[in-house]
């Protein structure tokens, strides 16, 4: 019987090699690309964000809420007592502020009233300083060319002086030299005419004697009427300059009146640095008013500083009331009325069971034939006749190690990358948590 058993057992090790070499392998269907994971759902939890007792939970696992509805609230009677001196704070910042701006309205209107008045008496002394200049500048100007006029008269006189008594000089020089002349032609004539009676000298040479003796008294006397022509110019060249001297000194006489002119200019100008003391004084008024200014800016600030600080207290008081930031179920209650919250402490969590998703992890050898968009077939084993569709949402760009749930050793150690795959669920059969395997369509182009 042994033997008959080991022979038994020789044929079948011998079929069995022979069905392995034989018969065909399995070969992976490159169409798809089977992976299994956990479906998930989004999910948020809801946490405060300051530290309170829970006063009231308004909803209880598996109910559905939207978006903004109240779910919890926290004890808020230290929160509204902030609140009530965050606005009474509030308004006395508000009653300090209109008193300000009341004390720097009166204070404009009385700074900037003195302020006008200065200016417009500043401005009248500056209007009659340039009057009084541009009178004394004419006057000025009207004496100078008279002045002008005098010296140039006087100085033309003294040349017709001058001509008239160097003519004169001349004239008398003249009369001299026909005297002289005269005289020797007489003594030449007597001396002719003694010698014509001695019979020494030709009648014809004692005329001619005769006659140079009366053409040199002609000269003379032509000498002496020019000296006296040239004596009555020099005495009206004499008489014109003394009348060119006195409107001269007429002249200088007025043009020492300029200076009162300048005194009146003078006394302007004074007018007017006086006008511009009283101007800077008035303008003292406006640094003194932006001394106020500035306080009502003060009071503005504090106004708005006890403003922040009241949008924070009612930030704060509204952080006790709970809210769903998205429509949901209520998959989880972590806290019960009476029990405190932290901040951040969660108290209740939401799923949005429509928005499922299984992660799955393809080997690195198969990674290349995932594309997004493409469809995926899902099954779990709850409705093992049903198949879900879903698509390929996300691919991870960096490879990992597969994670440790995964069961053997060998396969832990292998390089894969996540694979998100989102599944619709409107009708919330999918549920967090549950196994599934899914088959990505690789031949399907997304």
């Amino acid at each position: 019987m042994r033997r008959v058993r080991i022979a038994v057992v020789l044929v079948g090790l011998v079929g069995a090699a022979v069905a392995y070499v034989v018969w065909p392998r399995a070969r992976p269907d490159p169409t798809r690309l089977e992976a299994s994971g956990t479906i998930e759902v989004a999910h948020v939890d809801v946490a405060p964000k300051v530290a309170g007792r829970v006063a009231a939970l308004h909803v209880r696992e598996g109910d559905q809420v939207a978006a903004g509805q109240v779910v919890a609230e926290l004890e808020r009677e230290e929160l509204e007592a902030q609140v009530r001196q965050a606005e009474a704070s509030l308004a006395a910042a508000r009653a300090r502020l209109r008193l300000a701006e009341a004390g720097v309205a009166l204070a404009r209107a009385q700074t900037e009233a003195s302020v006008a008045q200065a200016r417009a008496a500043e401005q009248g002394a500056r209007t009659r300083v340039p009057q009084a200049a541009e009178a004394a500048a004419l006057q000025g100007e009207a004496v100078a060319a008279q002045v002008g006029q005098a010296r140039a008269q006087v100085t033309a006189a003294g040349a017709v002086l001058r001509a008239a008594e160097a003519a004169l000089r001349g004239a008398e020089a003249r009369v001299r030299a026909a005297q002289a002349a005269l005289d020797g032609a007489r003594d030449e004539a007597r001396r002719a005419e003694l010698l014509f009676r001695e019979g020494a000298m030709a009648a014809q040479q004692a005329e001619a004697a005769q006659t140079a003796a009366l053409a040199a008294a002609a000269q003379l006397d032509a000498a002496r009427a020019e000296r006296d022509a040239l004596r009555q110019q020099r005495v009206a060249a004499d008489a014109a300059l003394r009348q060119a001297r006195a409107a001269l000194a007429a002249a200088e006489a007025n043009q020492r009146t300029v200076s009162v002119r300048r005194l009146d200019v003078a006394a302007a100008q004074a007018q007017v640095r006086q006008a511009e003391a009283a101007t800077m004084g008035a303008r003292a008024g406006l640094v003194a008013l932006r001394q106020r200014e500035q306080e009502v800016a003060a009071a503005r600030a504090a106004v708005a500083q006890t403003e922040a600080a009241l949008a924070l207290a009612l930030a704060v008081r509204d952080q006790t009331v709970l809210r769903a930031p998205l429509p949901g179920t209520i998959i989880s209650r972590q806290l019960e009325v009476g029990d405190f919250a932290a901040p951040g402490t969660p108290v209740l969590t939401i799923a949005d069971l429509t928005r499922a998703y299984l992660r799955v992890f393809v080997p690195e050898t198969a990674i290349a034939r995932v594309r997004l968009g493409q469809p995926v077939e899902v099954r779990v084993d709850a409705f093992p006749d049903r198949v879900f569709r879903g698509r390929v949402q996300e691919v991870a760009s960096r490879a990992e190690f597969t994670p440790g749930n995964v069961q053997t050793r060998e396969e832990r150690t292998k390089l894969v990358f996540a694979v998100r795959v989102e599944v619709p669920n409107s009708h919330g059969l999918l549920k967090p948590g549950l196994p599934a395997d899914a088959v990505i369509l690789t031949a399907v182009e997304p």
